[in-house]
């Protein structure tokens, strides 16, 4: 394991890892959840044995095997100490245009109109992307933020089917007033704040292209 490019950790063979939560889980065993990208962004988590001085990364396990449960999945502990998850996906499905695009003027041209500004970086830049957007697989679950629940923090499953934040949350700001789409990007945090008596989730918010605030929105019960 290696750092590079600020704050990113890569493996062995160059996958990234990113968006890590640490946390202690009911079963006394710290483990550290993170995305994993590969072809497919998945959420997996890593084991330690010494309250998370080291972790083991010679084994992982997979969140919610096929659920799509990606970059933003958040473990905490509820008010009353259940260990809950808070998470969606990113929504790559919506960006199937720019998949279609091989030429980088073409492309050049489209940033230009999509979002008003003239791309900067260079050829090479286009191709990692053109790389990347390629290999991302359309999956459910693109609406929004659902909140999960785990015993013991290996195994997790969906408390409720529908999203608990939906792009159309009153007040939600995304990307899309940039012109893409609606997806839940950046390491959510949720908290119980007793002072309110509320739960806080706190998300990314991409009021334009370049600049990034935090939103939040208050629940008493963690599903509305």
């Amino acid at each position: 394991m290696k750092y590079e490019q600020k704050d990113r950790l890569y493996l062995a063979d160059n996958r990234e890892v990113l968006y890590q939560t640490i946390i202690k889980c009911p079963d006394g065993i710290v483990r550290l959840y993170c995305n994993h990208w590969t072809k497919m962004n998945k959420t997996i988590y890593w084991e330690s044995s010494d309250n998370g001085f080291t972790i083991n990364m010679g084994k992982s396990g997979v969140v919610i095997k096929d659920s799509g449960i990606s970059h933003n999945f958040y473990p905490f502990n509820d008010k009353d100490g259940n260990l809950r998850a808070i998470g969606g996906l990113d929504s790559w499905k919506h960006e199937i245009s720019w998949r279609q695009v091989d030429d980088f003027e073409e492309f050049k041209i489209k940033f230009q109109n999509r979002f008003n500004t003239p791309y900067i970086r260079d050829e090479a830049r286009f191709k990692m992307f053109q790389k990347r957007i390629r290999a991302k697989k359309p999956l459910s679950h693109t609406n929004g933020l659902y909140l999960m629940g785990s015993d013991v923090g290996t195994e997790w499953s969906m408390i409720q089917k529908d999203p608990i934040v939906t792009a159309w949350h009153p007040g939600f700001t995304s990307a899309l007033k940039m012109g893409k789409s609606t997806e839940f990007d950046g390491h959510i945090s949720c908290v119980w704040n007793q002072r309110l008596d509320k739960y806080v989730l706190y998300l990314r918010s991409n009021i334009r292209w370049g600049i990034r605030y935090i939103q939040h929105s208050f629940s008493d019960d963690l599903h509305n």
